[in-house]
Formats: structure tokens, C-alpha cells, sequence
């Protein structure tokens, strides 16, 4: 499986794959609704307007989606503060005579 699909469905389990489960089973209700209740005339009327909605949407989930990506990547290479240990151990290598 290629690393995208396998950040894909790390990102599923770790956010509650419980919410893709639930979004997949309203659109296919939705799709079966609509075909029983012949309800197509209507949204083939109103899918201009709709799509682009759906369009301005998307486009507001990506752009929140790569903000969030470089905040992360901004703060991937941060280094943590040493402790009182660690600081006194790198001086007296530092201060350590070499033979």
C-alpha cells in the first residue's frame, strides 16, 4: 500500500473512523431517498447553485487542511530546553581535558 493510503486510514483511526462510517451511510441514504421519491427533477434544478457551494466548501477544507500542515512542519524541528542534568553532563565534556 503506498504511504498516502497508509496516512489515509492512520488518519481515520486515530480522528474515530466512526465519522467517515457515518458520513458514507447518510449519502447513500441520501442517494436512495432521492431516488424513491423521485425528487431528481428538483436537484437537477438546484445543482448548479449547489455544486458550487460544495465547491467553496472544499476549497475552505484544503486551505484549512495545509495551514494546519505547515504550523506543524513549523514546529517539527524545535528543539526542547535541556535539563539541569543534561546541561551540567555537555559542560564537563566540554570542560574535560583531551589526551
Amino acid at each position: 500500500m503506498s504511504p498516502f493510503w497508509i496516512g489515509f486510514f492512520e488518519q481515520l483511526r486515530r480522528r474515530g473512523a466512526w465519522i467517515f462510517a457515518i458520513m458514507l451511510l447518510a449519502f447513500f441514504g441520501l442517494v436512495l431517498l432521492i431516488s424513491e421519491t423521485g425528487a431528481g427533477d428538483f436537484l437537477i434544478q438546484w445543482l448548479p447553485e449547489a455544486s458550487i457551494l460544495i465547491a467553496a466548501f472544499g476549497i475552505l477544507i484544503v486551505a484549512l487542511a495545509i495551514r494546519q500542515a505547515r504550523a506543524r512542519r513549523k514546529n517539527r524541528f524545535k528543539i526542547s530546553p535541556l535539563s539541569r542534568d543534561e546541561m551540567n553532563k555537555a559542560r564537563s565534556k566540554l570542560v574535560r581535558p583531551k589526551n
